[in-house]
């Protein structure tokens, strides 16, 4: 037994040091680091099956786990210098503890340990974070206002229905993190990674999230009005009924990303890639789409008025129904576009658009000039 679980756990110091009767209740000792892998295990159910025993919960040690319950519910005003005090690291133990609810506003935590941990409706406020690991750490309705979360790992971290305000996570990674319901307006998400996050429902109001990485991330419903997404790849990301009014996405590349009723008006998307999107229903009025390429998206029923369509792409899109009153389309390029009728068509080459037709398409009918006198 003692060999398997160090060969599980990666930790050679890890040893039996008594069995309880009843249920078997097995006690050891290892390093932090084993109990961390141990907790991994557990949670991905795959312990049970790599040790062949229906393991049912794996805990701490039960004094240092007493220790943080009498001080939490004491509301002892500095919990980390307590547990100094009594010899704990808190670098390396606070790993996979319960702190649900701890008051920890101004606390620092940097480059600290806390994979696992539970923060659940925390006060983590003001913290000090930077770099620390909260990789699939428990931060739900966690208050982490103004906490610098820069270069943290929260991959795999449940924060939602957080509040995370006016917080720095800059260079962050939270792939596969749960955002919803979260709070993040005003907060630094520059160059982070959200690959596969759910943010639905979110609140990034003014929110930078400038050259971010959101392949596949879940915006949906998400309130993203006038953040900065400027140079952030999108792709393959969900934005239905997203609120991006005037939100700056210049040279964002949101290619097969689903738009269908995000609400974009006044946004500014100079030189953005939006190839093979989803714009259905979308509001683009008064949107800035200076060259930016739209080939084969669909924008069906958009109301695209008084938008600025100046030099972009729009090639081989489907145009039905979209409205276009007041757009500035000069140079804008609609070659092999679907669902404009012929006296679209022609008004569109008034507005001084290019446009070609498909193979089998009658052209146009010619401009009326005036007679020459």
């Amino acid at each position: 037994m003692v060999a398997h679980l160090r060969q599980v756990s990666g930790d050679t110091s890890l040893t039996i040091q008594k069995i309880e009767p009843g249920s078997v209740k097995l006690i050891i000792e290892g390093s932090n680091l084993g109990f961390k892998r141990l907790k991994e295990l557990f949670m991905s159910g795959q312990i049970s099956d790599l040790l062949d025993i229906n393991i049912q919960a794996i805990q701490r040690d039960q004094e240092f786990e007493e220790l943080v319950r009498r001080v939490l519910e004491t509301e002892a005003v500095d919990l980390l210098a307590i547990l100094r005090t009594a010899g704990f690291d808190i670098s390396e133990d606070l790993c996979g503890v319960n702190l649900r609810g701890a008051k920890l506003s101004g606390a620092d935590l940097t480059a600290s340990d806390l994979s696992l941990t539970s923060f659940t409706e925390a006060d983590l406020s003001n913290s000090k974070l930077a770099g620390v690991n909260l990789s699939n750490a428990d931060l739900s309705n966690a208050n982490l206002r103004n906490a610098d979360l820069s270069n943290a790992n929260l991959s795999n971290a449940n924060l939602s229905h957080a509040n995370l305000s006016n917080a720095n996570l800059s260079h962050a990674n939270l792939t596969n993190a749960d955002l919803s319901n979260a709070s993040l307006q005003e907060s630094n998400l520059s160059r982070a990674n959200l690959t596969d996050a759910d943010l639905s429902f979110s609140i990034l109001i003014m929110a930078n999230i400038f050259m971010s990485l959101l392949h596949k991330t879940n915006l949906a419903d998400a309130d993203l009005s006038k953040a900065n997404l400027g140079g952030a790849n999108i792709n393959e990301a969900s934005l239905t009924r997203a609120n991006m009014s005037g939100a700056n996405l210049s040279g964002a590349s949101l290619d097969n990303t689903n738009l269908e009723g995000a609400n974009l008006e006044e946004a500014y998307l100079f030189s953005a890639s939006l190839i093979s999107s989803n714009l259905t229903g979308a509001t683009l009025k008064k949107t800035n789409l200076t060259q930016a390429y739209l080939l084969l998206s669909n924008l069906t029923d958009a109301d695209c008025e008084e938008a600025n369509f100046t030099s972009a792409s729009l090639k081989t899109t489907q145009l039905t129904r979209a409205n276009f009153d007041n757009a500035r389309l000069t140079g804008a390029r609609f070659e092999n576009t679907r669902g404009l009728s012929t006296v679209a068509k022609r008004w569109l080459i008034q507005q001084g658009a290019i446009v070609k037709e498909l193979p089998g398409d009658s052209p146009p009918p010619p401009l009326y000039l005036p007679p020459s006198k």
